[in-house]
This record gives structure tokens, sequence and C-alpha cells, in this order.
């Protein structure tokens, strides 16, 4: 397939369904929010919200990619969050390091699902200028006794259609 222009809905929908599709989620457990400490009510006890980031505009790339085309270097944010209580008296060495369950394990399969991957969008066109970068992630947040979260953040490139949409 060929590699095309897309806007960052499409940007975000190609993340979440990558993560759905290698970490077997659905719509519940993966989804977009603007802000990931204020979601729904836990909808599981793992679940990952992602989050677009700012992003900046080449200059250069505008001159040779015509009025409706622009660059952008940008990002997301995929957070994960869990609700599951697997120690006792407040503390989180399962909660982290549980080998199947554990937020450390996720982290794991995000970079696996994401860094250095191609996205494809439904009819299988790449989109992306270079591969998907890990550019870090934040130490672990405890919402009280109930909900744990990592961010991971990413990095992407791609050429945004600035087509009004019909």
């Amino acid at each position: 397939m060929a590699r095309i222009d897309v806007d960052l809905n499409q940007v975000l929908a190609a993340v979440v369904l990558r993560l759905q599709a290698v970490l077997t989620l659905n719509d519940s457990t993966c989804f977009y929010s603007i802000n990931p400490d204020s979601p729904p009510p836990a909808p599981a006890d793992l679940y990952l919200v992602v989050t677009p980031d700012g992003g900046t505009f080449d200059d250069g790339m505008f001159e040779g990619g015509g009025e409706k085309q622009l660059t952008c270097d940008t990002g997301f944010v995929v957070t994960i969050k869990t609700a599951m209580r697997l120690d006792a008296g407040g503390k989180d060495k399962e909660r982290l390091t549980n080998a199947s369950r554990g937020m450390i394990q996720m982290v794991g399969q995000i970079l696996d699902a994401l860094a250095g991957h191609d996205l494809l969008l439904s009819t299988g066109d790449a989109f992306l200028r270079g591969l998907l970068q890990p550019q870090g992630f934040g130490a672990p947040q405890k919402d009280g006794e109930k909900l744990g979260s990592i961010p991971l953040t990413f990095n992407l490139s791609f050429d945004w259609d600035v087509t009004p949409a019909a």
C-alpha cells in the first residue's frame, strides 16, 4: 500500500487500534481522553488512556508539500491505569511487579506493541515519516489505595492533510 497524508484523528485512531489488537483490549479498556487523570469510573481492573500531545510544524516541509499538507512532529501519551489491589497494607510490590498483571509488565507490553513500529490505517496505508519512538515514562502514581498509573510518551512525525473534510 501507499504512504499517505492523514489528519490527527486518523493518527490517534491508528494508535488505539494497534494497542487494542496487540494487547487484546477493546473500546472500554483502551480509549482516548483529554485528561487521563479524570476518565469515567474505572471500566476494568486494568485499562489504557491515550492522550494526544502538542506538536510542531516544519516550515521547510510546508514549502515543498503544498498548501494542504504540513509535516507535523507530535506525540501521544499512553497512561496505564490499574485498580487492582494485589497487595495489603498500603504496599504495591505486586501491583508493580506481578508477572502477569503488574504495571511494569504492562509498560513492557506497550513498548513491544508500539516502539519501532509503523502504524497502518484500516485500508493498509502507512502514514508515519519514521517509526514510533518511545520518549520516556513517568514515575508510578497512586490515587489513594484504589488507582495506580504510569504514563508512557511516544514521538512521531507525519504529513498532516489539512484539506477540509467533505
